[in-house]
């Protein structure tokens, strides 16, 4: 898969070969793409809470700024971890951890593909997959993520109701 191949060609000339001919496809399609309203929201609403919103992407950084940038979203992202910064989602969230000090319990990683919660399982992060991405409820269940929401809206509550929580203790 192309993840196999990021992750076993990560800084070798071919990786950077190869990502800058999917980087100009992935930024056209930037250009074109619209937000999920639930998730700009999510991330207006999450970073307006002070919980810190990073984005873990196998996309190319220039892609994804590109589309935060211009939908008015990146003053809400502390920082996007790419495909060009370190080789899997687990080193980045393990990143994220060192960068910010903090401990795996303090974090919550969502995603939309098995990949993301076995990602976050490694990294010891809670996981939490949304079902209306690339894979199914039973496909991220088998993974055995904290939980799976179906909606966006039901993402968002759960986050806040986390939030509650661990004010309180």
């Amino acid at each position: 898969s192309l993840l196999d191949f990021w992750r076993d060609y990560f800084g070798s000339e071919l990786f950077f070969r190869v990502s800058e001919l999917v980087e100009d496809f992935e930024v056209e399609a930037a250009r074109v793409a619209e937000p999920v309203p639930e998730v700009a929201e999510l991330i207006r609403v999450a970073a307006g809470r002070g919980i810190k919103v990073y984005v873990a992407t196998m996309q190319s950084e220039a892609s994804v700024i590109y589309f935060l940038r211009k939908h008015g979203l990146l003053r809400y992202v502390a920082d996007v971890l790419s495909r060009e910064d370190l080789p899997t989602k687990r080193e980045m969230l393990e990143h994220i951890l060192k960068t910010e000090g903090v401990s795996p319990e303090e974090v919550v990683f969502v995603g939309d593909a098995r990949t993301d919660v076995i990602a976050a399982k490694r990294a010891n992060v809670t996981a939490i997959a949304v079902s209306t991405g690339v894979a199914n409820r039973e496909s991220l269940l088998a993974e055995g993520p904290f939980t799976v929401v179906d909606s966006l809206s039901q993402l968002m509550n759960l986050i806040e109701e986390m939030n509650r929580k661990s004010a309180v203790e």
